[in-house]
């Protein structure tokens, strides 16, 4: 948990601020539970914990490599 402001917040501003970036949303709670929280999710990826190695290293190869 970050102070003053969430991962999603983080995300919108990051993108605003880097319109190309490319946003991997890692966490504890599952998906949809976030998507319901706030609606404008905002990434390219989710990984729910725990994962191996080889997922993450796959999403950030499939992420680095879609079309922008």
């Amino acid at each position: 948990i970050m102070p003053c402001m969430n991962g999603f917040e983080l995300a919108r501003e990051a993108v605003r601020l880097r319109p190309n970036l490319k946003v991997i949303f890692i966490s504890g709670y599952p998906y949809l539970a976030l998507a319901e929280r706030d609606a404008g999710l905002t990434g390219d990826a989710f990984l729910q914990k725990p994962f191996t190695p080889a997922q993450l290293a796959g999403l950030v190869r499939g992420v680095l490599d879609a079309p922008d």
